[in-house]
């Protein structure tokens, strides 16, 4: 009898350790998420200034609809790029070549 209480109890301490280091690894991941969330805004707010900007210097030059379609064109160019790396990461598991 106490054989099965003393395998119980090593089992129940057993996962009380596995619930703290899964806690503690979900804080760890959810603050990298969050830190990774703000670099990819600010990425995003980089790209839609360096967006405006490109349109207003080219409006000078060809014209508000045309510089707006070269920005357009240059940023969905630069997106799929972008798209088709990450699936081509994601397929190989992560490797860059």
């Amino acid at each position: 009898m106490g054989a099965i209480a003393g395998a119980v109890m090593s089992f129940v301490e057993l996962v009380e350790a596995e619930a703290r280091t899964l806690r503690e690894k979900a804080a760890v991941t959810a603050e990298g998420m969050l830190i990774m969330f703000i670099g990819a805004f600010l990425i995003l707010s980089g790209i839609i200034v360096a967006g405006c900007s490109l349109y207003m210097l080219l409006r000078c030059y060809i014209g508000g609809p045309a510089a707006a379609a070269v920005v357009s064109l240059a940023l969905i160019a630069a997106g799929l790029f972008v798209l088709l790396k990450g699936r081509d990461i994601a397929r190989h598991r992560g490797r860059l070549s």
